[in-house]
């Protein structure tokens, strides 16, 4: 008797467990952490917007390189905290505190795009003009990279690596979450 075995191998995809989006508003910007990992989230996030599309920058005080609509860095939600921001800069650090598994930090901030100030200047910076934007997570246990691509999220793998009992829930591009 001859026993046939079929291996059949599924392809499953590689989830990242970090998402970084970015949601243009009125009258101010936000970028959305989440840790869709099982793990506590502990490291140094960073955003670095100088190879962004559009060459955006962050608007903090009036008179500046920004074109208008100015306001101050801050933390809307999560267990986060800021570097100092100066005028203009084009780089925002982010310290993680053991960010809990499904958890969401929100970041509001005045983002201004530089391309075409001579003719027309922009004030609002939608999802392909972060596009290319660096985004580095610096743990404990790894470091871990990823770009905005043209819908404004940029997606890291878990530095923490370990693997997740169940499905947690993804944040749209717009930043709100999906199970």
């Amino acid at each position: 008797m001859r026993v046939m075995f079929i291996l059949m191998i599924w392809a499953t995809p590689v989830l990242p467990d970090v998402h970084v989006s970015f949601r243009d508003g009125n009258p101010h910007d936000r970028f959305f952490i989440h840790n869709a990992s099982c793990a506590n989230l502990t490291g140094i996030l960073t955003i670095d917007l100088r190879n962004s599309a559009n060459g955006v920058l962050i608007d903090t005080i009036r008179g500046g390189p920004g074109t208008k609509d100015p306001m101050p860095v801050a933390v809307e939600r999560g267990n986060i905290k800021l570097a100092p921001v100066a005028d203009g800069d084009q780089e925002l650090v982010v310290y993680l505190a053991g960010m809990q598994p499904g958890e969401q930090a929100v970041v509001t901030l005045d983002l201004d795009d530089t391309a075409g100030w001579l003719s027309a200047p922009r004030v609002s910076v939608d999802g392909h003009e972060v596009e290319g934007a660096l985004v580095t997570l610096n743990a404990p246990t790894g470091a871990s990279y990823g770009t905005f691509g043209k819908n404004g999220v940029a997606y890291l793998p878990d530095p923490v690596k370990i693997t997740c009992p169940k499905e947690t829930p993804v944040p749209r591009a717009d930043g709100d979450l999906v199970s």
